[in-house]
């Protein structure tokens, strides 16, 4: 197995191949941490970011079409209690309408900035699934207080994934942060 060799090292060598002296821009690079560029962080964070981002693009458009061609996943009963409406159908349809364009725009934006490595814009993606991670624990919670929970209600694996996949872009934009300050130094 061959020994590999930091980054710092690698985008040097690189810069240094294309022509590129080894000026500023390579001092900068040689300034970060290594333990900021581990293998993990280098190598695999920003591709599973990316497959993150593709998965929840895919899946929110899906889910956005089906909605908007009345093949809704969810049907207008959610917030009806035993014949009582609380919310009209209607207005229902559209809540969810807005509620789904809103999750496929925040995937949008994370994707375009883990394409540009832009700390910043994922600031709202954290926002919109914090809250919604918020949410359906109050939702689960109040569920299992007030009232007998059956398993099958839980969801655990989305509320599982929803979790990680807050941390791992938590961590992204860590990662990004501290990239873009090692370079601006």
């Amino acid at each position: 197995m061959m020994p590999s060799d930091p980054f710092n090292s690698q985008f040097c060598v690189m810069a240094h191949k294309r022509g590129l002296t080894e000026g500023e821009i390579c001092n900068k690079i040689m300034k970060i941490p290594s333990s900021v560029f581990t293998f993990f962080t280098i190598d695999i964070m920003p591709y599973v970011l990316m497959a993150l981002c593709a998965n929840g693009v895919v899946n929110s458009l899906y889910t956005f079409v089906r909605i908007c061609l009345n093949m809704s996943l969810k049907p207008t009963t959610t917030w009806q209690n035993n014949g009582l409406c609380l919310i009209p159908p209607i207005l229902f349809r559209c809540l969810i309408t807005l509620n789904r364009l809103l999750h496929l725009n925040s995937w949008i934006l994370l994707s375009f900035a883990a394409y540009n490595y832009s700390a910043k814009l994922m600031i709202p993606w954290m926002v919109y699934h914090c809250a919604f991670l918020t949410v359906s624990l109050v939702k689960l919670f109040l569920k299992a207080t007030l009232s007998h929970i059956e398993r099958k209600d839980i969801k655990l694996n989305m509320l599982l994934f929803k979790f990680m996949a807050i941390i791992w872009v938590y961590c992204s934009m860590k990662y990004y942060y501290a990239f873009k300050s090692a370079l601006s130094k």
